[in-house]
């Protein structure tokens, strides 16, 4: 039951460490800003901030990153990094030429994980 507890504590203060919609978002201009956010409220502020991308306009390979932002960053970096794979680190996505699909990238080894892509409101 302690366990259950402490888990269920950890995911809402996870939750609450992504601030509230009124949050404002931090001035970023490029991906080097974006690194060194320091709170994980100022990137989920960012990123709701942000424009959506067109369709197709990410085709392509996409350098990723974890932030290491919010109370279980390092369980999602665990699980991404080791599990997800596995046995190689995730490093970001490749969308087909539509944008409608893509697969995740890992250090080593060929694209896996298949998904869909889309933009919706």
């Amino acid at each position: 039951a302690a366990l259950v507890a402490s888990l269920g504590a950890l995911i809402a203060l996870n939750i609450a460490q992504n601030g509230g919609t009124s949050h404002p978002p931090p001035s970023c201009s490029d991906a080097a800003g974006l690194l060194a956010l320091t709170s994980k409220a100022d990137a989920v502020a960012l990123w709701r901030a942000s424009p959506a991308p067109t369709i197709g306009g990410w085709s392509g390979e996409w350098e990723g990153r974890l932030l290491p932002l919010g109370v279980l960053a390092p369980v999602s970096a665990l699980i991404t990094h080791n599990l997800f794979g596995p046995a190689s680190r995730w490093s970001g996505k490749a969308f087909s030429a539509d944008g409608g699909s893509g697969a995740n990238l890992f250090e080593r080894g060929p694209p896996r994980r298949a998904f869909r892509a889309s933009v919706a409101p």
